[in-house]
């Protein structure tokens, strides 16, 4: 493994929210020129969406109406 993908896969990543997202797009308004880098960034943004589409649906399960009916008709 190169020894730059072994520093990112030691490294603690930030759990994403919306602003944190909106931040990692705005440091990164232009694509890198090498490989390395330019996966790096990709790897940050599937990150991202990852937390996000989680977040969003755990706060969609949060928001559903639990049943309570114990009726199995």
């Amino acid at each position: 493994m190169p020894k730059n993908a072994e520093t990112i896969a030691a490294t603690d990543h930030p759990s994403y929210d919306a602003a944190l997202a909106r931040e990692l797009l705005a440091r990164t308004c232009e694509l890198p020129a090498s490989k390395p880098a330019l996966v790096t960034m990709l790897t940050e943004y599937r990150r991202a969406l990852h937390d996000l589409a989680v977040g969003s649906i755990t706060r969609d399960d949060l928001s559903q109406p639990v049943s309570t009916s114990t009726n199995n008709s």
